[in-house]
């Protein structure tokens, strides 16, 4: 079963953070491995877990 969770600053999307936020918060994590650009997983042992940095639009439409 999966579960999505969505981190935004209200529901439309009205403001935006630098991708280098997040990134250095989950790179800190020890727990979590970078395995892309911007995609982590757990660390060996810790569980099943993966976390995706993506942008959106105003919508909440995903970038590619």
């Amino acid at each position: 079963m999966y579960t999505y969770l969505t981190v935004r600053s209200d529901c439309r999307y009205g403001e935006s953070v630098a991708a280098r936020v997040p990134v250095e918060f989950l790179d800190s994590v020890a727990e979590l491995r970078r395995t892309d650009l911007s995609f982590y997983e757990a660390a060996d042992g810790v569980g099943r877990l993966q976390v995706v940095i993506a942008d959106c639009d105003i919508d909440g439409n995903y970038a590619a």
